[in-house]
């Protein structure tokens, strides 16, 4: 069954449930769109669109049919009570007319039939006509739109399943995430610890800077003071420089002067001993000369004496044996 015959037979058994077919009138008369143009473009004003999903306003259309439906009821009653009535009092002349106006008896009662009645005007036949087009306009749309809706959701599903094995996966990343988040706090702590240890040496070293500054200090001024003394003492020591100096050449000249005199005493001294040389050596060769001769004397001696006998040599008095040779130590 394709899409409209669907809706059709749809239209049917809602308009068939909710009023029953007692009228010479049906639901393909209604839904005819080539019939009623004029009446149609007549009541467009009259029409109000009910909202599917707006639940006062359905509340109100069935509150509204519910409500015709029974003054329809009592219509009907009255008009039936009100043409019993007429038939008791019109009942002998039917009787006397049923022969010859048989038929004509029939047509009145077929236009006062109550089977054949139809509780709505034409004016607002078009009106549930306008309404049931506009109702199935918008069960059209409404059927696209759960089309869509269906399609959307096949792919909101897929998507889902797929959301869902990316969350597995996550969870699966999240719990190795936890874990390294836990081995990172362990970490963290121990660096933590490792920190505050290093912020207190850091405490330390800062105090010790302090001293090192002072120190620093301390000493930028001892080495400003050695500076000053060191200029001081160089001023001083180019001052006496500068004496040495003076003193050097004066002493260079004394020098020079002292060297001059002892050179010219040191060769008057020279002259003086090589005068004593001269002299001495003169006096050497006398004595060479002396010593010359004595020699010689001694040797006619030496001669002389080897000449002569021991005893002849000898004094009388001298001494020619061991005198103490008998003593004992």
């Amino acid at each position: 069954m394709n899409e409209p015959e669907q809706f059709k037979q749809e239209w049917h058994d809602w308009v068939g449930e909710l009023f029953e077919p007692h009228f010479g009138i049906t639901v393909e008369s209604l839904l005819n769109k080539d019939t009623h143009v004029n009446e149609e473009s007549a009541i467009q004003s009259k029409v109000h669109y009910v909202a599917p999903f707006d639940a006062d306003a359905i509340r109100n259309v069935y509150r509204k049919v519910h409500m015709m439906t029974v003054l329809d009821e009592e219509m009907k009653t009255q008009k039936w009570r009100r043409a019993k009535g007429e038939h008791h009092s019109q009942k002998q002349t039917d009787e006397d007319a049923q022969r010859s106006g048989g038929s004509t008896l029939q047509k009145s009662k077929k236009d006062i039939d109550l089977n054949d009645s139809c509780i709505w005007n034409s004016e607002e036949i078009s009106v549930l006509r306008q309404v049931f087009k506009a109702v199935k306009k918008q069960n059209v749309e409404l059927s696209v739109h759960v089309r869509e809706l269906d399609t959307r959701n096949k792919e909101l599903e897929e998507k889902v399943s797929s959301q869902e094995m990316v969350i597995q996966k996550q969870k699966g990343e999240l719990l190795d995430v936890k874990k390294a988040n836990a081995r990172l706090k362990i970490h963290c702590d121990f660096l933590q610890s490792e920190l505050d240890l290093a912020l207190a040496k850091c405490g330390a070293f800062e105090e010790v800077l302090k001293d090192l500054k002072l120190e620093k200090a301390e000493m930028m001024q001892e080495v400003y003071d050695n500076h000053v003394a060191m200029d001081k003492q160089r001023l001083e020591r180019e001052v006496i420089q500068m004496k040495l100096d003076n003193l050097k050449q004066v002493a260079l000249a004394e020098k020079l002067t002292a060297v001059e005199s002892v050179k010219t005493k040191c060769q008057q001294k020279i002259f003086d001993l090589q005068q004593e040389v001269k002299k001495l050596t003169e006096e050497l060769n006398k004595e060479r000369y002396d010593h010359k001769n004595t020699q010689r004397g001694l040797k006619h001696l030496r001669q002389h004496f080897a000449s002569l006998s021991v005893q002849d040599i000898l004094p009388p008095n001298a001494v020619t044996k061991d005198q103490i040779g008998h003593l004992a130590y």
